[in-house]
């Protein structure tokens, strides 16, 4: 009895005929619903897709518009701009149609080459999946209106309007020459979008002034280079007034000091001369000239400290290796006319550069009571 069911089942099953065409059901013509595969596609397609959409491109940086909002991104053409702006437009806009669980957009192929604004045919190839898991597939035609106009970001650099300045100086107060450069060149690797923000580098006798167009995008700013050059941030905030909306309008001002050294050079810190061994990332490795002793200190340690830049003093000198033996190294002073000897034991000879030691051979030392520092 429950054999002769199933049977019945089975055949009743095998037999599902689609109303419209006739066909049978069978492993090559799936069903959707009562309809088969294609004359489903046929009456009700895959997606409601809209037959026009006017997109609006920045014409200095390529954001596009959605509605009220900007969208921004980093195309290198308008052609790469107006197929991310049609196909996020599209993707915001098309809808399955009923029966099928989701739709999504497989290809995007303008009818004609995009090389200005104005109006362009689009083929959207359109691929849904229904709830039997069957997936389809059609091609429509999009209207698709391109038109320019300028970003609110775009329209504040244009005019010079920032919303936040970033004030970069060295350790003494000021920023030399050499610190410059590797700042415009550490800023030179900032993601497109961010540079954008930056609407002025004003060269300052004391360091240089970013003029950025908002208070995040200063913040973000000023935490890479932080990160990058051991820096120290304070901010200030001041009411400039109040926007349309009512929300309250203001100037960001961040005082950002680097330290802006590099392996082997020396610091005052609290008064003492340190050489610099290693700078990683956030954190700086250090031996005090005086005592000899090591620290390793992170940006928030390092400026709990008296920074200062170092004066060269009579404890530098300029040295040549004359000889070296078990019990004594021997040093001629360059200054004196190679006439005075400096000897040291070799336990107290201290090379913190990246030198080999070779007897004829010159080198910048820094002499205390105790050790010999070669470090240059």
């Amino acid at each position: 009895m429950s054999k002769s069911t199933n049977l019945s089942t089975e055949h009743s099953r095998s037999d599902v005929i689609c109303p419209v065409c006739g066909r049978k059901k069978s492993p090559v013509l799936p069903f959707i619903g009562n309809l088969c595969k294609d004359c489903f596609l046929e009456k009700y397609g895959v997606a409601h897709v809209p037959d026009y959409i006017h997109i609006t491109i920045c014409s200095s940086c390529g954001a596009y518009k959605i509605g009220k909002q900007w969208v921004y991104s980093s195309p290198t053409t308008l052609e790469e701009a107006v197929y991310e702006a049609v196909y996020t437009v599209l993707m915001s806009k098309i809808k399955p149609v009923t029966g099928l669980s989701y739709v999504s957009i497989k290809n995007l192929e303008s009818q004609s080459p995009i090389n200005t604004y104005g109006e362009y045919y689009f083929k959207v190839t359109a691929e849904g999946k229904s709830l039997e898991g069957v997936v389809l597939e059609k091609d429509y035609m999009v209207k698709v209106r391109v038109s320019a106009a300028l970003c609110p970001r775009c329209i504040r650099r244009k005019i010079g309007y920032h919303e936040a300045l970033v004030q970069v100086r060295g350790i003494g107060g000021k920023l030399e020459d050499f610190e410059k450069n590797l700042v415009l060149d550490y800023l030179d690797t900032f993601p497109l979008k961010l540079k954008e923000q930056i609407v002025d580098i004003l060269d300052k006798k004391e360091g240089l002034d970013l003029l950025v167009t908002d208070a995040t995008s200063a913040r973000i700013i000023a935490s890479k280079m932080s990160g990058r050059f051991l820096g120290k941030r304070i901010e200030t905030y001041s009411l400039s007034g109040r926007r349309n909306d009512g929300r309250r309008l203001g100037h960001l001002t961040i005082s950002l000091r680097i330290a802006s050294v590099r392996n082997g050079d020396i610091i005052c810190i609290d008064g003492s001369p340190n050489y610099v061994l290693d700078i990683t990332g956030n954190r700086i490795r250090l031996i005090d000239l005086e005592s000899g002793r090591e620290s390793s200190l992170n940006s928030d340690q390092f400026w709990s400290h008296k920074i200062e830049s170092y004066t060269p003093s009579s404890k530098i000198k300029k040295v040549m290796l004359l000889s070296r033996d078990p019990h004594t190294i021997v040093f001629l002073d360059i200054e004196s006319g190679y006439t005075s000897a400096i000897e040291y034991p070799p336990e107290r000879v201290v090379n913190l550069a990246d030198k080999e030691l070779r007897e004829g051979d010159e080198y910048i030392a820094y002499l205390t009571g105790k050790v010999l520092y070669i470090i240059s």
